[in-house]
């Protein structure tokens, strides 16, 4: 389905052309994303059993699609990268969040993807590595203690969950599963890691399918932290819909990082350029940031994805809580 989804990219071009959605000075940019919801539009359709040629399944089907999709995103830009070369076509958060846009909304809302559409999104998103800027943070203690200390910072829960790198604690838990390689206790608000888990988890790869980085691990810790800030309200964390908020949430608290955090411990937090893609990878892969308090993940990766772009682009815990209650 991958090569329909392909040509069906192209065919919307087509159609930018025969409806004359765009000026000539449009750029590759918006209209390469449009295209991207147009094929969203048409694989809804195919989803549908309105294809007398192909189905889809809304499960591992669409999940190997938006694995192609993170294929196709833009190679991590760096300095005057946009500038000097042009072309450009979108991270695969950005790309993935266009399709998703054609599949949930249907062709109408492809034209509504424009110049200033995509800056409204983007707003403090950072697009570009700056000068000196690996995007990456090796995981370690210090770092893992920064990320929950961020956490505190942005949320100020009246009782912080307490962080604890004995992974073996996670197995004492009386009323929650370990979800290794982070877990959180209800019971004692705990949040245990398993150091060498996550630091695996966080490991820096890519492949044809999708790619993994230090954000794959940070977006597991920070969804732990996040089903803490559920527990303190009293919202159930082993439904489904747990797991799809708990997503939501980590997109909210992802999206706050873009502005930067100092910590006590005189460190910086901060999401920088590829981030997210790197989150996006691991919803899709592993789907830990998206599940409950027991590590059951919805199991299409297109809600799980769908629930952290909600986040991201919403910036707003109270709607991720009206979203999934």
């Amino acid at each position: 389905m991958a090569v329909a989804m392909v040509l069906a990219h192209e065919y919307g071009h087509s159609v930018q052309h025969q409806a004359e959605l765009n000026p000539r000075n449009t750029s590759t940019l918006v209209a390469e994303q449009q295209a991207d919801c147009f094929a969203g539009a048409y694989m809804r359709w195919v989803a549908a059993g309105d294809s007398r040629r192909f189905t889809l399944s809304t499960g591992n089907g669409l999940n190997a699609l938006l694995a192609s999709v993170i294929s196709f995103r833009d190679p991590l830009l760096r300095g005057n990268t946009v500038v000097s070369r042009g072309g450009e076509h979108g991270s695969a958060f950005e790309r993935i969040s266009a399709f998703q846009f054609g599949f949930t909304d249907g062709p109408a809302t492809c034209k509504g993807i424009d110049e200033e559409e995509i800056v409204e999104r983007r707003g403090d998103l950072p697009v570009v590595l700056q000068r000196n800027e690996t995007g990456n943070w090796p995981v370690s203690r210090e770092s893992v203690r920064s990320v929950i200390a961020a956490m505190n910072i942005l949320f100020q829960p009246a009782v912080p969950p307490r962080l604890t790198l004995d992974a073996a604690a996670a197995a004492r838990c009386p009323d929650a599963r370990p979800t290794p390689p982070v877990s959180f206790c209800p019971d004692t608000n705990t949040i245990a890691v398993d150091l060498a888990g996550l630091k695996k988890l966080g490991a820096a790869r890519t492949g044809p399918t999708g790619l993994t980085g230090d954000n794959t691990a940070y977006s597991v810790l920070i969804s732990r932290y996040m089903l803490a800030m559920q527990h303190a309200v009293g919202l159930p964390l082993d439904t489904p819909e747990a797991g799809l908020r708990t997503a939501c949430l980590t997109g909210v608290a992802t999206r706050k990082l873009a502005r930067q955090v100092d910590t006590p411990d005189g460190n910086t937090v901060a999401l920088t350029a590829g981030d997210l893609d790197e989150a996006v990878a691991g919803l899709l892969t592993n789907g830990l940031a998206a599940s409950d308090v027991n590590g059951q993940a919805a199991t299409a990766g297109f809600a799980r994805i769908d629930a952290f772009r909600t986040g991201v682009l919403g910036d707003n815990k109270d709607a991720c809580f009206n979203r999934f209650p």
